[in-house]
This record gives structure tokens, sequence and C-alpha cells, in this order.
């Protein structure tokens, strides 16, 4: 079952003088190094190989134990069909057996009476009437014994039958047992393989991968729950994302509207400033003229009464 390498598979090439003794180890580790990993493999292989054929043969002695039990259960069911078969075959017997005397009295009677008949017709002379009664007792027991024969041939026939049909459950049986001895026969050979397995260190071996399987099985369970709970918590943040993407979509349709409001806000500020920065320039322009006249009307009255009637006289005249 296991192929196994020599650890020289093939012979180290002659080195020259030039070689350095360090190039030769390493070329020789190099070697075994080689030839131990293919003994690993071989090894691993030849396990996967013996674990297939132990599962194969575990698989074959369930099948032939299922056999077996079906065929035990047919042969227990063919042999209960055979016994009443031969409890009616019996009875049947027996039946005809109490029949066969019954008929043969009755027709024994029937014949002494008729002989009797005959005898009395010998001896004494008939009238009609007596000749017709004579004529329906022998037509009726001629019937009657054309009825016990057509009974007896029936009986007949019907035990001919049961015995074609026990012999058949008889040879089906046989036949039977015969299938079940070759289970039997095949079952203890693998009995018998099962136990070499088992001797020869696989189970354990078998157990521990069980062991293993059973562990990574556990993992596995536990890293779907893992697994599912990372997709409900992703379900959830997922949802909660819509929901801000949905607040996010809300915000800025309300921010663009309150830019709209404020860009027109202040459009209307920025127009009623400029309102008022142009009447701020108007007053300042009348309060620099007021000023300008305030300062006339200073000068004037500042000045000498001769000077202040000859700009009256001037104003006058003009």
């Amino acid at each position: 079952m296991y192929t196994s390498y020599p650890l020289y598979s093939r012979p180290i090439a002659s080195f020259s003088s030039d070689t350095s003794p360090l190039t030769s180890k390493e070329f020789l580790l190099d070697r075994i190094k080689q030839n131990f990993d293919l003994e690993t493999q071989s090894c691993r292989q030849g396990d996967r190989i013996a674990t297939q054929d132990t599962y194969v043969e575990r698989g074959d002695v369930n099948h032939v134990q299922d056999q077996l039990r079906r065929l035990k259960r047919r042969c227990a069911k063919l042999e209960r069909k055979l016994q009443g078969k031969e409890a009616e075959i019996q009875a049947l017997q027996d039946q005809q057996q109490l029949r066969f005397p019954l008929l043969m009295h009755e027709t024994m009677r029937s014949l002494r009476s008729l002989e009797d008949n005959q005898s009395d017709r010998t001896a004494t002379p008939l009238s009609h009437s007596v000749i017709s009664s004579m004529a329906h007792d022998r037509r009726d027991v001629d019937a009657h014994i054309h009825e016990y024969e057509q009974q007896i041939a029936e009986l007949y026939e019907e035990n001919q039958q049961e015995k074609l049909k026990n012999e058949m459950l008889s040879e089906c049986l046989h036949d039977q047992k015969h299938a079940k001895a070759k289970l039997m026969k095949a079952c203890k050979h693998v009995k018998q393989e099962l136990q070499a397995v088992k001797d020869s260190g696989i189970s354990q071996m078998l157990v521990d991968i069980e062991a293993r399987c059973d562990a990574l099985e556990k993992e596995k369970a536990q890293i779907i729950e893992e697994l599912s709970a990372e997709r409900s918590l992703r379900a959830e943040q997922a949802a909660q994302q819509e929901v801000l993407a949905k607040q996010l979509e809300d915000f800025l349709q309300e921010s663009a509207k309150w830019e709209e409001l404020s860009s027109d806000i202040v459009a209307r500020k920025n127009e009623k400033l400029q309102q008022l920065r142009d009447q701020i320039c108007e007053q300042q322009l009348t309060i620099e003229n007021l000023k300008a006249d305030l300062k006339f009307v200073e000068q004037r009255v500042n000045r000498r009464p001769e000077l202040r009637r000859e700009d009256d006289e001037e104003e006058v005249r003009s």
C-alpha cells in the first residue's frame, strides 16, 4: 500500500576535483531533503488511500448487513408463508380423507339401494309409478355421484396446486438460504479485513482523523455563527447608513433651501444697504451744502456794517 522511496533514489554524481567540500555537502543535504519530502508525500498518499479503503469497506459491511437483514426478514416471511401453505395442504388432505369415506359410503349405499330396487323389480312386477320413482332415484344417485366426483377432482386439483406452490416456496427458500450463506461468508471476510485494518493501527489514525473532523466541524459552526452575526451587524449598519443617507439628503435639501433664502435676503440687504449708502451720500452732500451756507452766513455776520450794507445793496440791485 505504501510506496517507499530509498534514501538515495539516484546515485550522487561524482564531483570534480575543483568542487569544494561545502558545495558537495549542501548538494547532499538537498538530495536528502528531497527524498524525505518524497517519502512524506508517499506516506500521506498511502494514509489517504487506506482511509478511503476503510470507508469503502465500512460501506460494504453496512450494505452486506442491510442485505442480510432483508434476506432474514424475507426468509422468515417465506417460512411463515410455507408453514401456512403446509397447514392449508394438511387441512385439504384431512378434508379429503374425511370426505372420501363419506362419498364411498354414500355411493355404496346408493348402489346397494339400487341393487335392492332392481332385485325387487325382478321379483315383483313393477308398475309405472314404481318405475318412474326408481328412475328418479337413479337420476338423483347419478347426480350425487357426479357431484362427488367433481368435488374429488377439485380437491385433487387443489392438492396438486398447493403441492406445486409448496415446491416453489421450498426452492425459493433454498435459494434464499444459499444467498444468506454467501452473504454470511462475505460478511465474515469483510469483518476479517476490518480486524486486520484495526490491528494495523489505521483505526487509531481514523479515530484521530474523525476527532479532527469533529473539531473542524465545531470550528466551522463557530465561524458560521460569527459570519451570521457579522452579516446581521452589516445589515444593521446598512440600514443605519440608509437612514443617515436619507437624513443627509433631507439636510442637503434644507441647506439648499436656506442658501436660496439667504441669497435672497443678502440681495435684499445689499440693495437696502446701497439705498442707505445713497441716502447717506445725499445727506452728506446736504450737510456740506448747509455747512457752506452756514460758513457764508457767519462770514457775513462777522463783516463790518458798511460792507454788509454794500452787500445788501448789491443783492437788492441784483
